[in-house]
């Protein structure tokens, strides 16, 4: 498989570090720690010809595949490969390479002798050691009061390594080696062992694919593998990245679409996509809108669909550690105490939900669109609170999914139906206050006023509530959905209706095709029994994939990708679609 590294960085499972191209076209070295508010770009490359000669990384040719690159002109190349997650080897044959660092004010470079040198990065917080291994390597970093005025690496032949680490030394807390000492057993792939290995291992057990998906599929095993970093800091489990080009951050609802891609061959990793928010949650019960390293933020939110994923995650690793999920050698389901550890979590975010998020007269509501999930829909044109009713939808299934889970993990009988009954109260509270007999409609702030704008897909979304739903009610929505035109458009469900005037084909959603609303509409539609529709509706999504890749999000109408080139999420929901609908492994 090639990479187009303008599109998809260069990187491994574990690692900080990604090969990509700038915006100029040139090359540039991430690393992609401290969150997507911090600059990730940190040193431009330029290849060297055999008499020193620079040339600009734009002017190269990079042959990049999952586990090797190599850049090249003329008589030049250079070498790249992971040795572990940290460390960087760069082999230079026949020319050279030079590393200019995007330095700040403070930045500085230490001479530690013997072919050793650190140079720090105050805006990262880290260090870069850089050790050559009989390399001929030039370094200009003249002092400038506080910092290097430049810093500048020119590796001129033979090999050298460039390692990513903390500032201080890093002494693991217990519970971090023993993370550590889990990821090296059965279902997660050691840090330290070869790129080649770890990748090959993800690989292992992947669904079935034609000549017109096997691409796609390749591609979004690549993501999935290489945008996931090891456990440090705020990250207290090994966590997938959004992406490695810019959403640089673990995201507490994308993150469930990922765990349930990974659970039948990796389900501990699975579960811990949904444990890392449970470890970062606030005192309130909210689970943070995202983390990283260093950072974990709750300005926003985002919507409620975890016990419905953590279902979905347990029932996966059952099926994989039964052999008949492509299950890797040594994987087994979550043990009981991660599952009770899982319910107790969920429950504290959903009774957040349910008393933390309501206006003083009651209703339910998102306070901004990011909180929904869905930031620019129409129905938040005007801003918020905004009571909508895949809320209560959603709550509503989180609560039927913990009441079910409660079961499982033998509680009190009289738990479980104390969910079941706040379920169908949530249920009778949507209907009252946002169904007309036309439609569903949002409502906002505190007075409650109706908004006009109708045509988001979002008022689609209470399908989700399933055979909660009134028969009448739930077939409108379904109608809706397969409206070809309104909703249903050729590469998958279109987030504002296409005959909106609030439509807008790259209008992020306000129109464009999403993996995590396709999933949940596909997963909703099968729950009612539409089959037929859910299966129509994964094929678009699959097309959409062969043909934009796995970005960010759709042209509803062309397929083109939109946004972000490589995301996680998109190449979750291809993978779980792939295996949910062999039959379409031919398209």
């Amino acid at each position: 498989m090639k990479l187009d590294i303008a599109k998809v960085p260069w990187s491994r499972r574990g690692s900080r570090l990604a090969l990509a191209r700038g915006a100029g076209g040139g090359l540039v070295l991430k690393d992609v720690g401290g969150g997507d508010e911090i600059p990730n770009e940190l040193f431009d490359l330029e290849l060297l010809r055999p008499d020193g000669a620079a040339v600009t990384g734009s002017e190269t040719s990079v042959d990049a595949e999952p586990t090797r690159c190599a850049i090249s002109v003329g008589g030049a190349m250079v070498a790249l490969e992971f040795a572990g997650a940290r460390r960087l080897k760069v082999a230079c044959r026949g020319g050279g390479l030079r590393l200019t660092m995007r330095k700040g004010r403070y930045d500085h470079v230490d001479d530690l002798g013997e072919g050793l040198w650190e140079i720090q990065c105050y805006a990262k917080d880290r260090k870069y050691r850089l050790e050559t291994t009989g390399a001929s390597v030039v370094l200009d970093a003249p002092w400038a009061k506080v910092g290097n005025e430049r810093i500048v690496v020119e590796i001129r032949s033979g090999e050298a390594f460039l390692e990513e680490c903390a500032v201080l030394p890093e002494r693991p807390s217990a519970r971090s080696a023993a993370r550590n000492d889990a990821l090296c057993a059965g279902g997660g792939a050691p840090f330290a062992e070869g790129a080649e290995e770890s990748f090959g291992a993800w690989m292992a057990g992947l669904p079935a694919a034609g000549p017109e998906l096997e691409p796609a599929r390749d591609l979004a095993a690549y993501i999935t593998w290489s945008c996931l970093v090891a456990p440090e800091g705020r990250l207290t489990r090994e966590g997938m990245y959004m992406s490695k080009n810019w959403m640089t951050n673990v995201w507490s609802w994308d993150n469930c679409f990922n765990g349930l891609a990974a659970a039948g061959r990796f389900p501990g990793l699975a579960l811990d996509q949904l444990l890392l928010m449970a470890d970062n949650q606030h005192e309130s019960g909210a689970y943070p809108d995202y983390v990283n390293d260093k950072f974990a933020s709750f300005s926003c939110l985002k919507p409620p669909i975890h016990a419905w994923a953590l279902r979905g995650i347990l029932e996966r690793a059952r099926i994989g550690a039964a052999g008949s999920g492509g299950c890797s050698p040594g994987a087994m389901p979550p043990p009981a105490e991660a599952k009770a550890a899982a319910y107790a979590s969920i429950s504290r975010s959903t009774r957040f939900w349910l008393e933390g998020m309501r206006l003083p007269g009651g209703a339910l509501v998102y306070k901004h669109g990011n909180d929904s999930g869905w930031d620019n829909a129409s129905i938040f044109a005007e801003g918020g609170p905004v009571e909508s009713p895949d809320l209560y939808a959603h709550l509503a299934r989180q609560c039927d999914e913990l009441a079910c889970l409660a079961r499982v993990l033998g509680l009190p009988e009289a738990e479980a139906r104390a969910w079941e009954g706040v379920a169908e109260g949530l249920v009778a509270a949507m209907l009252e206050r946002l169904w007309d007999g036309k439609g569903f409609f949002a409502r906002k702030g505190p007075s409650g006023t109706p908004i006009a704008r109708r045509d988001s897909l979002i008022l689609r979304l209470p399908v989700v509530a399933g055979k909660r739903l009134p028969t009448e009610i739930a077939r409108s929505l379904v109608g809706d959905l397969a409206d070809q035109g309104r909703f249903l458009a050729p590469y998958g469900p279109a987030t504002e209706a296409l005959d909106s005037k609030f439509f807008r084909r790259d209008g992020y959603w306000l129109g464009p095709v999403w993996a995590p609303t396709t999933y949940l509409v596909v997963d909703a539609l099968r729950a009612l029994g539409e089959t037929g529709l859910a299966r129509e509706t994964a094929r678009r999504f699959l097309a959409a994939c062969a043909k934009g890749g796995m970005a960010e999000n759709f042209d509803p109408l062309s397929g083109d990708g939109l946004v972000d080139p490589a995301f996680t999420w998109t190449s979750s929901v291809f993978l779980l679609l792939l295996e949910e609908y062999p039959e379409l492994a031919e398209l």
